[in-house]
């Protein structure tokens, strides 16, 4: 559901201390692990969620930024995850 999974997701994370979050997600029809290299702040919903909220083109944040681009070796991850057998590339 639209704008409730962050506050799901920032919840368990206070509950049970982890020490690493993994976010996924799922893209139909993509094949394969897709690591993301940025991440848009733009909440688009091709079809309402199960609330019936449908946001076409909103700020995820009003106040940040436009997008947000990883920190994080993805391409070393896309290619550890090649060399377990499994497909992969950077979304």
């Amino acid at each position: 559901v639209f704008n409730k999974s962050a506050e799901v997701v920032k919840e368990a994370i206070e509950k049970e201390n982890p020490d690493y979050v993994l976010n996924v997600g799922q893209a139909g029809g993509r094949f394969g692990l897709t690591p993301e290299l940025v991440a848009i702040n733009i909440n688009d919903g091709r079809i309402p969620d199960n609330e019936g909220y449908q946001p076409l083109g909103e700020p995820i944040h009003e106040d940040g930024e436009t997008a947000y681009f990883t920190q994080l070796p993805i391409k070393a991850e896309a290619k550890a995850i090649r060399d377990a057998g499994l497909p992969a590339s950077i979304s």
